[in-house]
C-alpha cells in the first residue's frame, strides 16, 4: 500500500501506509482515543474536528459487516450501543448520523458516529440531511482547527474515555 499524508484534528501532519493501523498501532496515545478492545478501537475522527465524532473501527483488514466473525458481530453491536449511549447521556448529542463505507483506503471497516449539530443545517452551505455530510466534513477541515475547538473535541473525547474507564470490560475483555 502506497504511503500518503494525513492531517490529524489538531493539525499535525503524518505519512502513513494505513490510517487503521496507524491508530491502532498508537492505541491510548493516538489523540482523541476513546476505548479499546482486542478486537476494536474507538476514537474520536482522526481528522475532522467536530466534538463527539466517533471512529469505531475493526483492528483486521476488512470491508465489510458480512466479513466479521460471530465474536466481532457480537462485540460490535455492544459497543455501537453503548457508544452512542455516551454521546446522548454525556455529550447531550441528539442526532447522530451512522455511515459506512466500503470503498475505503486502508480496508478497516469502520463506522463513523457523526453528530448533528445545528450550524450543520445550514442547507444553502451544506445541503440537506445525509447529502450534507460531505461538505461538513470538509468545512471541518478548513475552518475548524482553532485552539478553541480543537480543545472542545478533545475534552469530548476525554468524556467519553472517561466513560468507558468506568466501565467493566466489554464481553471479559478490554
Amino acid at each position: 500500500m502506497p504511503k500518503r499524508i494525513i492531517e490529524d484534528f489538531t493539525g499535525v501532519k503524518k505519512e502513513v501506509e494505513c490510517i487503521g493501523c496507524t491508530i491502532t498501532e498508537a492505541g491510548k496515545d493516538v489523540s482523541g482515543y476513546i476505548i479499546e478492545t482486542d478486537l476494536f478501537h474507538a476514537h474520536q475522527d482522526y481528522e475532522n474536528p467536530i466534538s463527539g465524532f466517533v471512529v469505531l473501527s475493526t483492528k483486521r483488514h476488512i470491508k465489510s459487516f458480512d466479513e466479521f466473525t460471530d465474536e466481532e458481530a457480537a462485540e460490535f453491536i455492544v459497543l455501537v450501543r453503548k457508544i452512542r449511549k455516551v454521546q446522548r447521556e454525556v455529550l447531550g448529542i441528539e442526532t447522530v448520523y451512522f455511515i459506512q463505507e466500503e470503498d475505503t483506503i486502508g480496508s478497516h471497516f469502520h463506522l463513523w458516529f457523526l453528530p448533528r449539530y445545528d450550524w450543520m443545517n445550514d442547507e444553502a452551505r451544506f445541503g440537506k440531511k445525509l447529502n450534507s455530510a460531505r461538505p461538513v466534513l470538509q468545512y471541518s477541515k478548513t475552518h475548524m482547527k482553532t485552539p478553541e475547538n480543537i480543545a472542545k473535541v478533545k475534552e469530548a473525547a476525554e468524556k467519553l474515555r472517561s466513560y468507558f474507564d468506568d466501565l467493566p470490560s466489554i464481553d471479559g475483555r478490554r
